[in-house]
């Protein structure tokens, strides 16, 4: 085992991600809201029917910025929903993969984080492999369920 006894969670740092994360649940709801709140706006307010090509255009590109933004924004709250109920589970701070502490500094960047840095670092390599076109034979079908980026 790797976990360290300086690493371990307990009531104080349980806590502190807890406030950590309803902060950032609160900012990126609000995030949320304020851009559907712009988008129900400029639905209403510009009339694409009158621009010109030129206009038409940038603002059809900054509307798919504000989409990306949005999504990003979307994927985010989801993330932080999910730390916030492996608090609620008493599973916080624990690797998804391989059930081993994940580092309180990893944890203190992104309180996130579902993978400790080696597991991060396989799905990441495992991903690369994937998107080159290599297959490992020791892939189970869960795995290539799991990677199939074209579904």
């Amino acid at each position: 085992m790797r976990s360290r006894e300086v690493n371990r969670m307990n009531a104080s740092l349980i806590n502190h991600f807890r406030k950590t994360l309803e902060a950032s649940l609160s900012e990126v709801s609000q995030n949320i809201s304020a851009m559907k709140s712009d988008l129900a706006l400029i639905a209403e307010v510009q009339p694409t029917a009158f621009l010109d090509c030129a206009d038409h255009g940038k603002e059809e590109s900054d509307l798919n910025t504000r989409f990306r933004v949005h999504e990003h924004d979307t994927a985010t709250l989801k993330k932080v929903q999910g730390a916030l109920n492996r608090i609620n589970r008493g599973c916080f701070g624990r690797c998804a993969e391989c059930d081993e502490e994940i580092d309180i500094r990893r944890l203190e960047v992104q309180p996130s984080v579902t993978l400790c840095f080696s597991c991060q670092e396989d799905e990441e390599r495992i991903l690369r492999s994937y998107r080159s076109g290599a297959r490992n034979p020791s892939w189970s079908d869960e795995h290539e369920a799991v990677l199939d980026l074209s579904a």
